[in-house]
């Protein structure tokens, strides 16, 4: 079975990101990790491209191959050009930086159901041995889901001032009676 994944996604949330670095800080909430791409090409692009958001720098095909060659990562392509190429094919193939958090979360999806997927093979692999504790699988198993559920969605249901102004109404409720 092959693992989930959406390349295309993957390389708008990239393009996003190489043409509008101000995004950088959400979609690096939502992805917080290269491994959530499943392409190793993007998943060398992608701490590329928050590198030089971080410090301020456009994102141009030149730029994108300097910061990879910085990160001995220029490997996972095929040279330089390539990734200049490369660069420029995604950024002119995504339909447009609007739509930048419908992306993320495909990503994001893909990324958990994989997780989900080695960790089921992992603790599998554990039922399968005789000198395993079943207590100790099961809690692993627990420990495992928890860890699953806080990636299921980075993103809070309800924004902070919401909750905070909530949480003092209703403490100037109780303090009132």
């Amino acid at each position: 079975m092959r693992p989930p994944h959406d390349i295309q996604a993957e390389q708008a949330v990239l393009a996003t990101l190489a043409l509008k670095r101000s995004l950088a800080d959400d979609i690096r909430s939502r992805l917080p990790d290269p491994d959530c791409f499943f392409d190793p090409r993007h998943q060398a692009l992608y701490p590329a491209l928050l590198n030089l958001a971080g410090r301020n720098e456009d994102a141009d095909p030149v730029t994108v191959a300097a910061e990879l060659h910085r990160l001995g990562e220029l490997r996972r392509f095929k040279g330089r050009q390539h990734v200049e190429e490369y660069v420029l094919e995604i950024c002119r193939r995504v339909p447009g930086t609007r739509n930048y958090e419908a992306y993320a979360r495909i990503v994001q999806r893909a990324w958990v159901l994989r997780r989900i997927q080695r960790s089921n093979a992992e603790i599998s692999d554990l039922a399968g041995v005789p000198e395993t504790e079943v207590t100790a699988l099961l809690l692993q198993m627990q420990k495992e889901s928890v860890g699953l559920l806080g990636l299921a969605d980075f993103r809070p249901t309800r924004r902070f001032g919401d909750v905070a102004e909530d949480v003092l109404e209703d403490a100037m409720e109780r303090q009132a009676e």
